[in-house]
């Protein structure tokens, strides 16, 4: 999930914007004013001053009704990388907590109501970008056991929005909506991302935009590091260019570097397993390169993704089929695929 370069990147109000603009369902009917969306404290302190640490809080106004002035509207998100199966009860206690730190102090939500404030609407958000399907309940009346009629009403029920970033549907999205462009990354291969890169580009050009190009930047390199393990290890020289890039939110350029060294890394790879197998006996080499795959595969897919392909390597001995997984794992898009295309190159139905 990269939680803090997540974090860096939906604290700015474009983002939060595009979220309620694009992925909140019905959302162009809830007559909000994106001018009026401010950041607020997501650390909430209850009652005995035990403190819950919440991700990002913001809040904007919509009008309740054409012609009868506006309400405030609290936005809730969290971000996941592992589904939780309890959610919901975290959700229902952040907008808790959200909503009596603004009665404690004292807050007013609509502009002609202040002797008697009713509490505001409240949006929270959950953004997933796990491999797993997300299976948790959406609603907290859902994690309560059966129970008769009597008991059944008394349920709380507090429901959040999920935003499954391996599973939305981008295709009514504006295509300069910043968080269909997330999503267009996340889902990308690094080979993918140009295109995506040039309409981010294009999107966020002007020096108004600087601050939310570098948080993409820094969010880049973080995940690029991490899924294919380039842009880590640069010598003085690159890292020193690849920290300008970043600080001047140049994500195109950057995708073109990325590219490069993980064309480089992977043509290493090959080499070294082929080298190996020479030089300190077939079998060694061949093992090598076997985990060499296995750990690449994790990276991109999941370790449950590696694990299997693990199994399936183990039948592979040849250098040439060892090298066509490898070009499997760049090309495919999900594990699934990648483990179909290595039981054909292994052979295996």
């Amino acid at each position: 999930m990269h939680d803090p370069a997540y974090k860096l990147l939906y604290s700015h109000r474009r983002m939060a914007a595009d979220l309620l603009r694009g992925f909140l369902p019905d959302g162009s009917e809830a007559g909000f004013d994106f001018d009026t969306l401010e950041p607020l404290p997501a650390s909430h302190v209850g009652r005995g001053l035990k403190r819950r640490e919440g991700d990002l809080m913001w809040r904007l106004r919509a009008r309740t009704a054409p012609g009868d002035g506006w309400v405030h509207v609290l936005v809730l998100l969290e971000f996941q990388s592992r589904v939780d199966r309890h959610m919901a009860l975290r959700a229902m206690t952040y907008t808790g907590l959200a909503l009596e730190g603004l009665v404690r102090r004292g807050e007013g939500f609509r502009e002609d109501a202040r002797s008697t404030v009713p509490l505001p609407p409240v949006i929270p958000f959950v953004v997933y970008n796990g491999k797993r399907r997300w299976t948790a309940p959406l609603d907290v009346s859902k994690l309560f056991a059966p129970a008769p009629p009597v008991l059944a009403r008394l349920r709380p029920s507090n429901r959040y929005v999920l935003l499954d970033m391996g599973k939305a549907d981008v295709g009514g999205v504006p295509w300069d909506n910043t968080v269909g462009l997330h999503i267009a990354l996340e889902k990308a291969t690094l080979e993918e991302a140009q295109p995506v890169l040039r309409r981010l580009s294009a999107t966020l050009a002007g020096p108004e935009h600087l601050g939310l190009r570098v948080a993409f930047a820094e969010w880049l390199r973080r995940s690029w590091a991490e899924e294919y393990g380039v842009l880590a290890d640069l010598e003085d020289k690159s890292r020193r260019n690849l920290d300008r890039m970043v600080a001047e939110g140049e994500v195109e350029a950057m995708g073109s570097l990325a590219v490069e060294r993980w064309r480089e890394q992977k043509a290493q790879i090959h080499a070294r397993g082929r080298t190996q197998g020479r030089m300190e006996g077939r079998t060694e080499g061949i093992e090598h390169y076997r985990h060499s795959l296995a750990r690449q595969a994790s990276r991109r897919f999941g370790a449950s993704a590696g694990e299997r392909l693990t199994a399936l390597l183990a039948g592979i001995s040849e250098p040439e089929q060892l090298a066509a997984v490898g070009d499997a794992i760049i090309d495919c898009k999900t594990g699934a695929e990648l483990l179909t295309a290595a039981r054909r190159i292994a052979g295996v139905n």
